[in-house]
């Protein structure tokens, strides 16, 4: 548990460790719930979205008091490298539990650029 931050802050923290340059898509979360893109976590899903106003506020209590009871937090680019080394470490073809497959991701993007 760190700090919180706002999601456009998280994705660009992500955006500088993995050197992503290209664009960045926001759609409605309605478009994403007409098309059964889970909140949060699990099959089709995308991590760290909720939808509003159902879970306005959901991640906006601090950690200071897990900080002043001595847990050590790191910087969210520390956390988010370390993660990229052992994601490319297990493998990127491997299937997860949570996210979209690239097919899903590919298919959503078309469709929005079309």
């Amino acid at each position: 548990m760190g700090e919180t931050v706002p999601l456009p802050t998280h994705l660009e923290v992500a955006r500088d460790v993995s050197g992503h340059c290209g664009p960045l898509v926001s759609v409605e979360q309605e478009w994403l719930l007409a098309h059964k893109i889970a909140p949060w976590m699990g099959e089709r899903s995308l991590p760290l979205w909720l939808p509003l106003p159902e879970y306005a506020g959901f991640n906006s209590r601090t950690s200071s008091a897990a900080r002043a009871a001595g847990l050590v937090t790191r910087p969210l680019d520390e956390t988010l490298a370390d993660t990229l080394v052992w994601e490319i470490a297990m493998g990127s073809g491997r299937p997860r539990r949570a996210g979209l497959c690239d097919n899903d991701e590919r298919a959503l993007l078309q469709e929005l650029a079309a």
